[in-house]
């Protein structure tokens, strides 16, 4: 990665931190104003629960939106219900107790509903000196719906970032070190560090984990499908895997004891698969609603698996290859026999992928 890659991922995500931040930001202060002209009693809770539900892209907003609202009611519930056993003399405490292990088994198998026991235990003692319990029961239910009303109006309006267009973004960075990671593998090898290698491996995995965490968020966004995404993220999974396959054959080469015609062929395969890689991972962080000259690169890849341009030069490369190994003799030879067939599953995983970045296959989801 080019310093001034690293500048530009530095800058995308400091961009996305600012943006979170006015969200939250405005998020709270509205809800707290809004609460505060309707004279909710405590108004600080609708501030609170947007600043809880208010993350860092649509779908996730709405996600904890609902989960917050459905704890909230279930809470309340519970503790309006319970707070009823006042009338026959049962102590606060057992009626505590009585609320509360169940919502706790709630919160402990469903996380998302940690509000529901919070919920009860204020509706069940904030309402203790009332005589009707459900009262703050109801100001909960009031406040907590309001700031998750006000916090998902503000992540669709105030500077939206959407979870797809978030997963892509990982699914981009990820290709990038699939990138590097072939490089080594290909050319490197014998050469590169094994902590460098670990590094960009772990990196991977953690871009993949990313996108498939906001790919599980589209689904709260309006108007979002998440079929296509979904093959994406499978095929690049892939890819990971068979670069990690060609590694396993080459990592234990000595670079200087390597038969110099094999190196040639290894080195033009890595070029062969760079370019084209490179143009799946621009075609894969262009935004939805993108520019004209970004939108063209997505639409490349429509070209690249008909016309069989760059994947036919991956073919020529993977058919020398196998013709070099057919012919040598040798350790690294020996060795490398499977490497024409790893590469064959390469260029197929790759080959699907541009499928499912193709403007043509986006379309029909």
């Amino acid at each position: 990665m080019t310093m001034i890659d690293r500048l530009r991922r530095q800058a995308n995500a400091a961009r996305a931190q600012a943006r979170l931040v006015a969200r939250l930001l405005i998020a709270a202060l509205l809800s707290y104003a809004v609460a505060q002209a309707l004279h909710m009693p405590q108004s600080y809770w609708a501030a609170i629960t947007a600043l809880v539900i208010v993350q860092a892209n649509v779908g996730a907003t709405m996600g904890a939106g609902i989960d917050r609202i459905v704890g909230t009611l279930i809470g309340a519930v519970v503790g309006a219900v319970v707070a009823m056993g006042r009338y026959h003399g049962v102590s606060d405490l057992i009626l505590l107790a009585i609320a509360l292990i169940p919502l706790s088994i709630l919160a402990a198998v469903r996380p998302t509903y940690r509000i529901a026991p919070i919920t009860a235990v204020i509706s069940l003692l904030a309402g203790g000196d009332l005589q009707a319990p459900w009262i703050p029961a109801l100001h909960r239910v009031a406040e907590i719906s309001l700031g998750t009303a006000i916090g998902i109006l503000v992540s669709i309006v105030v500077l939206p970032s959407h979870a797809r267009e978030m997963a892509r973004a990982a699914l981009a960075r990820a290709l990038a070190l699939q990138i590097e990671l072939l490089h080594l593998y290909l050319v490197r090898f014998g050469r590169a560090p094994q902590a460098e290698i670990n590094t960009l491996n772990d990196r991977l995995r953690n871009e993949i984990a990313l996108a498939e965490k906001a790919q599980a968020e589209t689904q709260h966004e309006p108007g979002s499908s998440a079929d296509t995404l979904q093959s994406q993220i499978r095929a690049v999974r892939r890819l990971h895997s068979d670069i990690v396959f060609v590694g396993r054959v080459t990592q234990s080469w000595q670079h200087d004891e390597t038969p110099p015609e094999l190196l040639r062929k290894l080195s033009a395969l890595e070029a062969a698969l760079r370019p084209l890689l490179s143009a799946v991972m621009r075609a894969a962080s262009t935004p939805k609603h993108a520019p004209p000259a970004h939108q063209a690169a997505a639409k490349a890849l429509s070209h690249l698996g008909s016309g069989e341009l760059s994947l036919g030069a991956v073919d020529k490369c993977i058919g020398q290859l196998n013709q070099e190994l057919t012919s040598g003799s040798g350790t690294a030879m020996r060795e490398a026999a499977l490497l024409p067939m790893i590469g064959q599953i390469l260029r197929r995983d790759l080959a699907g992928l541009i499928d499912a970045l193709s403007p043509a296959r986006a379309a029909t989801h």
